[in-house]
């Protein structure tokens, strides 16, 4: 996992959050967490040096530290209520489909970036459901979980219209383009 990528997030965003649990920290920009493996306890200072974050850049951010994880989420690698989803290419917006079990969501195709040093075969996102039932998507690299991403929320009428014009769109294209082949 790049780490520095994580940070990247957090500074496009404005927040960077360090959760800790059992001994462990979690970075977090709001929308997704990712846990740091294998590195010492940072703080304000420490990260901030660490990965390069200007105090006149920290001034800017919302750094919190200390937070206690989310109850909301499962961070066990493995649990019986989760579904492994299957992703498709990134369209528009960078966004990412996720067809779940009720149907498609999209995730933001930047949260995946941090996992660009893994192997593409082995990373896999399942669908979670919170106590209250909304989707969050896991993301794990083999059997590990290595982070926890927020669905993006963009399916309105106006997205499905825009979708169902691009479809009708491609159709004539296609179309016109296999009879012009059959005239040669």
């Amino acid at each position: 996992m790049e780490i520095k990528r994580i940070i990247n997030l957090c500074k496009q965003s404005g927040q960077l959050g360090i959760y800790e649990n059992e001994g462990m920290q979690w970075l977090s920009d709001g929308y997704a967490l990712y846990p740091l493996f294998n590195l010492p306890l940072f703080d304000e200072e420490t990260i901030c040096a660490t990965y390069d974050i200007s105090a006149k850049k920290a001034e800017k951010m919302r750094i919190t530290f200390n937070l206690k994880l989310p109850s909301t989420f499962d961070y066990r690698n493995d649990i019986d209520e989760e579904s492994v989803c299957k992703r498709g290419l990134p369209m528009f917006n960078d966004l990412v489909p996720i067809t779940t079990t009720h149907g498609i969501e999209f995730i933001q195709r930047k949260y995946l970036k941090p996992f660009s040093d893994a192997d593409d075969n082995m990373l896999f996102i399942f669908e979670r459901k919170t106590e209250a039932g909304a989707t969050y998507f896991v993301v794990k690299d083999g059997l590990m979980l290595v982070g926890i991403i927020l669905p993006y929320d963009c399916i309105n009428e106006e997205f499905v219209s825009n979708i169902k014009n691009l479809y009708q769109q491609c159709e004539i294209t296609l179309y016109n383009k296999q009879n012009h082949a059959s005239e040669e």
